[in-house]
């Protein structure tokens, strides 16, 4: 992916300031390409992102960097040796600071230190950096949420934002799905395993995200088991990729000064729609991919497939993003209300009839 192209995302992207800052793109940097040429696309995709900031933090410009930190460590003053242990620590204090996760921009500065020599690595542990810093919890609500797709500049963003916040997914999920995991009709049950857990998510297809997948798939095109998601250059997106376009978003939104108002915080927002709709603490795990082989608890796949449907109805008036009613098959509903509130009562009669202790006569 050319440095042109990239450039494209946003005027206030990090690769634009830092190119505004020292004059020259950072590929240009013969320390940056020796740091990155051998590493696969995903994590060539993660320096790209990360890095800048660190350089204008310390403004040095990457060929600096390392140039000061060979001089750095063959003296013998240990001050002058941990110059840039220092100010990596100090930088990581901005990061949590401004909510940021620590561990991904630690991992990327390090091995732009040792990929360009082993000898040049960072001895952080002597430190004791807290790599485990808990993101605070931010939950938007609907108006917000509606901000940031009335400035989305697409279809496919939009339908990302609608996605994490209406099925809880979050970004490293998003680049995973292909086209035909998510139904093109709404109200449709179906599951997907996370990435990193491998649990599953049991989730309810909703009328936004149909809507806004059948206008994206529309020009963008692709067949079954395609990568969903797309670059401009047509590249699959990474997790990193599409966590730097909902960052962007956030940004013109008004939203960067809010602390917690992160990408992932969507995912919050979905969690405590299904808390304010009361939803069944065991539904909304399902439906938040906490916990597996959840439908043995009901029975069967399909009373579960039931309650996550009729959960989804119930919460969807909390996070709609069109201000349309919500289209129902009245009938179907009632039938449905009727069985899942007598559910729990019908298995206990059958249970106690079982037992001898109910008898029917006729």
């Amino acid at each position: 992916m050319s440095h042109k192209k990239r450039t494209k995302l946003n005027k206030n992207s990090g690769q634009i300031q830092f190119i505004n800052h020292f004059g020259q793109p950072l590929e240009k940097y013969q320390a940056y390409t020796r740091a990155t040429e051998h590493l696969d696309k995903k994590t060539q995709t993660s320096y790209y992102s990360r890095l800048p900031g660190f350089f204008m933090y310390l403004n040095e410009d990457p060929d600096t960097v390392i140039k000061n930190r060979q001089a750095d460590i063959t003296g013998n003053d240990m001050l002058t040796i941990e110059r840039y242990e220092r100010k990596v620590k100090n930088y990581l204090k901005v990061l949590e600071e401004k909510n940021l996760a620590v561990q991904p921009h630690l991992n990327v500065i390090q091995g732009f230190f040792k990929n360009n020599s082993r000898r040049l690595r960072l001895e952080m542990g002597t430190l004791k950096i807290a790599i485990t810093q808990k993101r605070k919890k931010y939950s938007p609500n609907q108006d917000e949420v509606k901000k940031l797709i009335d400035i989305s500049e697409s279809t496919r963003d939009q339908l990302i934002i609608t996605l994490m916040f209406q099925n809880g997914i979050l970004p490293v999920d998003l680049a995973n799905l292909k086209i035909g995991d998510y139904p093109h009709e709404p109200w449709i049950y179906y599951t997907k395993a996370r990435c990193k857990t491998g649990e599953p998510w049991h989730g309810v297809s909703t009328p936004d995200c149909c809507r806004l997948l059948n206008k994206y798939l529309k020009k963008r095109g692709g067949k079954i088991g395609d990568p969903l998601f797309i670059s401009r250059e047509n590249n699959a997106m990474s997790s990193e990729a599409i966590s730097e376009v909902l960052e962007v978003l956030i940004t013109r939104a008004g939203f960067g000064s809010v602390v917690g108002f992160v990408p992932k915080c969507l995912r919050d927002g979905f969690e405590d729609a299904l808390v304010d709709a009361e939803i069944y603490h065991k539904v909304k795990e399902a439906m938040m991919g906490h916990g597996s082989g959840i439908e043995h608890q009901y029975g069967s796949a399909r009373k579960l497939e039931e309650r996550v449907v009729e959960a989804m109805r119930k919460v969807y008036p909390l996070i709609s993003l069109t201000d349309q009613p919500v289209q129902v098959d009245n009938e179907r509903e009632q039938k449905l209300d009727l069985l899942l509130k007598n559910y729990d009562a019908f298995i206990r009669l059958a249970q106690l009839m079982e037992e001898g202790k109910i008898v029917i006569k006729d």
